[in-house]
């Protein structure tokens, strides 16, 4: 049988009432970014306003809501549809340029905007990451949802005492998140708090080749790496400096049955050319290499407060060693905070993290580009 022509639409609805027909004539681009941080996902409808109505009787209101939705018809297998819900919208700004006249609507994800807006102050003792987060959840109307990589955390990360000043909820959470490598991810109904590593070990979504990547951009960097991370503060207690370390060991991910069981034997390929530059595909740190140490400057309550927030910066540095960015065919699939396999990429193969998306549909065409990063795991070192 041969293969149907792929065929892409797209299915929107303003406050409920689908327009999807009445804009269809107008439709230059839809393009939407999916974001896996607090950061909100927004999407931007582009139209073809040369009737004139969309500055007019047809403009839409900020404040409506707005639902997109991509569906793929004979993507991939014939008679097989994929589709990519855009999530629920709020629509934040229209813009009208020209000539040739042109509108543009734009929106962003859809939740109680006081989370994000309202600057709050607050003084928390003796809690947990995962208490405030919930009292914070609850205090909007939402669910909360916690999924931890250590079995440590279950027990619950210790805040000893920690100033809210003048700072959105959602900005405070973000912070105290990150200073434990933690994501905050809030939906319309739930905020969900969850372990980078957790994410990073999620088995892979996809494989793709080099050869299915077009506008490559890869690389491997050294600058902005280290080798440890000290974080020091007073104790009041102790009236003394007390210093926490972390080193690149303690946040490489040491996950052998999970990397064996996602991990294809390789094809050795025939070379006639002889390397002539040595160079192995491991670490920056492989055999202590790298000296400079991160020094963070910020106040701690304890040792193990400044020890895990310098074990979450040093990874979220040590991260950036190998990422890549690219464009493949549209892809419902390839979404921000999965795991992907890129083989076929020579240094550039293994386990890469999808940091953000952006699904883009133009006329009939549909494309997805994503920036992503190696995983910092064991075996790949």
């Amino acid at each position: 049988m041969n293969k149907k022509a792929r065929k892409s639409n797209v299915r929107i609805l303003i406050d409920g009432k689908n327009v999807s027909t009445d804009l269809a004539p107008y439709l230059k681009s839809i393009t939407f970014n999916d974001k896996t941080s607090a950061e909100v996902d927004d999407i931007t409808i582009t139209l073809d306003d040369r009737d004139e109505l969309f500055c007019d009787d047809w403009m839409p209101m900020t404040g409506d809501s707005l639902e997109v939705e991509i569906i793929c018809d004979d993507w991939v297998n014939n008679n097989e549809t994929q589709s990519l819900y855009c999530g629920s919208m709020e629509i934040d700004l229209v813009e009208e340029k020209g000539p040739p006249n042109e509108i543009s609507i734009k929106a962003v994800s859809s939740f109680n905007s006081n989370i994000r807006k309202t600057l709050n102050t607050k003084k928390w003792q003796k809690s947990t990451l995962q208490s405030i987060c919930q009292e914070i959840a609850s205090k909007h109307g939402l669910d909360f949802n916690f999924i931890p990589y250590l079995e440590e955390d279950k027990e619950g990360i210790q805040i000893e005492a920690i100033d809210q000043t003048d700072q959105s909820d959602l900005v405070f959470i973000t912070k105290l998140a990150e200073d434990n490598d933690y994501v905050v991810k809030l939906d319309p109904e739930k905020l969900t708090l969850c372990a980078q590593a957790y994410l990073e070990l999620q088995k892979p979504i996809l494989t793709l080749s080099k050869n299915e990547i077009s506008n490559r951009n890869a690389g491997r960097q050294g600058f902005n790496l280290y080798k440890e991370a000290k974080a020091s503060y007073f104790c009041p207690r102790q009236k003394k400096n007390v210093s926490a370390k972390a080193s690149h060991k303690d946040v490489v991910l040491n996950n052998p049955e999970w990397l064996a069981s996602h991990t294809k034997p390789k094809k050795k390929k025939q070379s006639k050319k002889v390397a002539t530059i040595p160079t192995k595909p491991i670490s920056f740190f492989a055999n202590n290499g790298g000296n400079k140490v991160l020094i963070i400057r910020q106040k701690f309550k304890s040792e193990a407060e400044a020890l895990k927030t310098a074990k979450a910066k040093l990874a979220q540095k040590n991260r950036g060693e190998w990422k890549i960015s690219g464009e493949v065919m549209g892809n419902p699939f390839l979404m921000a905070g999965i795991v992907i396999e890129i083989i076929d990429y020579g240094q550039f193969d293994g386990f890469y993290y999808i940091e953000n998306t952006t699904h883009s549909r133009v006329s009939n065409g549909y494309r997805t580009s994503f920036v992503a990063h190696k995983i910092l795991i064991e075996a790949q070192e």
